[in-house]
């Protein structure tokens, strides 16, 4: 309670400095990358240089770890439990009942509560390791998942990957590590009916949604490289079929690594096109 007030004051703080600005209500924060207009806000917040960063960089760290705060907060309060009432070795069955549980996730933006507790029992209930991590992993990735067109299918296209990649320990690892991956992962698969079909058949895509020195993973790649390496593998079989199926792979590889950039806001349209007509292309070829 203390932990979610302080957060709540700070917050208020900024959004009163911000209205205090222009005299206009606005509930908004500047965009991440309008250094200006968040410096203004860091001198009239009294943020003070720390010896590692100035003002600027001392409201973005404050920021991040707020955000963070708020985040654990708002997983333990609403989906903690909600993990507590489908899985019985927790010993908590008794905390929320399944109807209770039901109407919780109808009131988070579930469609199909029921449904809903159907895939997080056998996502929690999984043997051995899997079902510890996901019980782990399943608060914030619910809370991510809350926030995206179609929470109901995302949930249900994340019990299929998570069963699907049962066997890659990679997985479960990645999520649990890399927050970044986790929510990249929850907002594609909240938004696309598309991209999962995709990700179940390359899910080495899943991967790249990390961070790399110079930014996403998925930027990484550039689209005449995959269109030379499509030739070459398939050029590598005398066989037909298998020259056949080897671009298959990497044709639908690259169109996953696209289509996952695209719905997280990494491509514009032109860049999309661009990929999606060097891949076709060399398909053709």
């Amino acid at each position: 309670s203390a932990n979610l007030t302080a957060s709540y004051e700070f917050l208020r703080l900024l959004e009163h400095r911000l209205q205090l600005q222009r005299l206009k209500r606005t509930h908004l924060l500047p965009a991440p990358d309008d250094d200006e207009a968040l410096r203004w806000l860091a001198r009239a917040a009294h943020m003070r240089p720390d010896g590692t960063h100035d003002a600027l960089g001392v409201l973005r760290e404050e920021l991040k770890r707020q955000s963070v705060r708020v985040s654990k907060l708002h997983a333990k309060l609403f989906y903690q439990p909600l993990l507590e009432s489908v899985d019985p070795s927790l010993g908590f069955a008794a905390a929320m009942s399944p109807e209770a549980a039901g109407r919780q996730l109808a009131a988070l933006g579930y469609e199909g509560p029921q449904s809903a507790l159907t895939h997080l029992a056998a996502l929690v209930n999984s043997s051995g390791r899997r079902g510890r991590v996901q019980s782990v992993l399943l608060p914030r990735l619910l809370d991510w998942l809350s926030d995206t067109p179609d929470p109901d299918n995302g949930l249900l296209a994340y019990r299929r990957i998570s069963e699907a990649l049962s066997d890659h320990r990679w997985y479960l690892s990645t999520l649990r590590d890399e927050s970044a991956v986790a929510k990249r992962l929850m907002r594609v698969l909240g938004t696309s009916a598309f991209v999962p079909e995709l990700l179940m058949r390359a899910p080495e895509v899943i991967q790249q949604y990390a961070d790399g020195p110079t930014g996403p993973k998925l930027l990484d790649v550039e689209p005449d490289v995959v269109a030379r390496a499509l030739i070459a593998s398939a050029g590598r079989h005398a066989d037909p079929t298998r020259a056949i199926a080897a671009a298959r792979t990497l044709r639908r590889r690259e169109l996953a690594r696209v289509a996952s950039a695209d719905l997280l806001g990494m491509l514009d349209v032109e860049q999309v096109c661009t990929a999606l007509t060097s891949v076709w292309v060399a398909v053709l070829q």
